[in-house]
């Protein structure tokens, strides 16, 4: 009587289909939502990538026109690198901290010195050993610039081989020859 009655109701659950679209969609939900959330994040990722660039360009123009330099009647390196500083971030357009990028300045005084050494990073993923020297009127110039992007998504930092922390170090150089200002 009793397995007769188990049966009957198994045989009654089996074609009852109500609910059975939840279950489906429970089911199939975790899949997309995995492909879109990555997708999602790289598209965060490389609109920081663009918004970077963009204030690296601007930062590296005022080098080489002498703005950075010419911030008062003197010289100094100190309130050059607070301009340096001032118009990268203000072209950061809210879109990453001012406190979250790092810039390395260089000057050489011909194309043929240029070197661009692996500056090594710390444990935070960010590079360490960064200067700041702008030089002056047609000295080349090198200013690199870099953020590090943390995912809020677990795995998708061991995508872009970054073992260290669940991030992508994004960085970007440009070279420049100042203008004659002096």
């Amino acid at each position: 009587m009793l397995a007769r009655r188990i049966r009957m109701s198994g045989a009654r659950l089996a074609r009852n289909r109500r609910g059975s679209v939840s279950i489906e969609f429970a089911l199939a939900a975790w899949p997309l939502f995995l492909m879109i959330i990555p997708i999602f994040e790289l598209g965060v990722m490389l609109t920081r990538e663009a918004v970077l660039y963009g204030a690296m360009y601007e930062g590296a123009r005022q080098l080489r026109t002498g703005v950075v330099q010419n911030t008062g009647e003197t010289y100094n390196d100190e309130k050059a690198e607070e301009k340096f500083t001032e118009i990268v971030c203000d072209n950061l357009f809210d879109l990453v901290d001012c406190s979250d990028i790092a810039y390395d300045v260089r000057t050489f005084k011909k194309y043929d010195d240029v070197e661009l050494d692996d500056l090594g990073t710390g444990s935070d993923g960010m590079p360490k050993g960064t200067v700041f020297d702008p030089g002056g009127a047609t000295d080349i110039t090198t200013v690199r610039i870099y953020s590090q992007h943390k995912f809020v998504t677990p795995f998708l930092g061991k995508f872009f081989n970054d073992d260290d922390v669940n991030g992508r170090l994004l960085m970007y150089t440009m070279i420049v020859k100042g203008e004659p200002w002096d």
